[in-house]
């Protein structure tokens, strides 16, 4: 039975407002070239202000693609590639990495938990946080209600480190 839904919080309504606000090549007003120069860099300008339309909507549909399933037995890792499912009894450790990546340890491999995206204030990064079941939690929640349900070992960084 499904006990825990999350998914990225509302942040990516601000990523699609972001790709609207890029014009489309067909909507930019036409003004023509005043040399063979002048067109060559106006079409690698506005081919290149496509390709970051097309990668941020790509990344877009990334992020809302990934959920994580909480079960009673088990999570889910759901992403546009597919889906992973871990047993808690599987899980053996979790490491906080560098960069706010939780890395869970298994009998069989491993599964990261990044940020889908930072708030970047004064040049501080603050990883989004989730929707969890339609609340809005931070970040970490997801991590360690995955390590709770687990009890798994949670081994922290060392500080000379």
């Amino acid at each position: 039975m499904l006990v825990a839904r999350y998914r990225p919080a509302d942040a990516i309504r601000w990523i699609e407002i972001g790709t609207r606000r890029i014009a489309k090549p067909g909507d930019l007003p036409f003004e023509p070239p005043a040399g063979a120069k002048d067109a060559i860099l106006d079409a690698f300008q506005k081919a290149l202000n496509l390709g970051k339309t097309k990668m941020a909507e790509l990344q877009g549909r990334a992020i809302r693609a990934r959920e994580y399933l909480l079960y009673e037995d088990r999570f889910e890792v759901v992403a546009s590639s597919g889906t992973r499912s871990v047993l808690y009894t599987d899980v053996e450790s979790l490491e906080l990495k560098r960069g706010d990546s939780f890395l869970f340890r298994l009998r069989q491999g491993r599964v990261t938990v990044r940020p889908y995206a930072w708030l970047s204030v004064l040049g501080t990064r603050i990883p989004l946080g989730w929707e969890r079941n339609g609340v809005e939690v931070p970040f970490e929640t997801l991590p360690e209600e995955i390590a709770l349900r687990a009890r798994a070992r949670v081994i922290t960084p060392r500080r000379d480190q």
